[in-house]
């Protein structure tokens, strides 16, 4: 799991969320791809502490407003 996700298995499910699954038919948040999401998830360790925090860190990777709804909801929908 690492090699091909760059991270833990217990954090496939958070990349995955963040890049999209289309076998889930999960859309993924805008503007994250393989490497950011990889990167972010690395940094804050999980996808909810990612979302929760992006009120209150200033960088532009970090998903807002409806790209944080988006990414709750996609880690709902992957099938991991």
């Amino acid at each position: 799991m690492v090699e091909k996700f760059g991270v833990p298995p217990d954090k496939v499910v958070d990349v995955l969320a963040l890049t999209g699954d289309a076998v889930d038919n999960v859309k993924g948040v805008p503007g994250i791809g393989d490497k950011g999401a990889r990167d972010l998830i690395a940094q804050f360790g999980s996808l909810d502490a990612l979302l929760e925090g992006a009120d209150r860190r200033p960088a532009e990777a970090l998903p807002r407003g409806a790209a944080r709804q988006r990414g709750r909801r996609a880690r709902e929908r992957v099938n991991w």
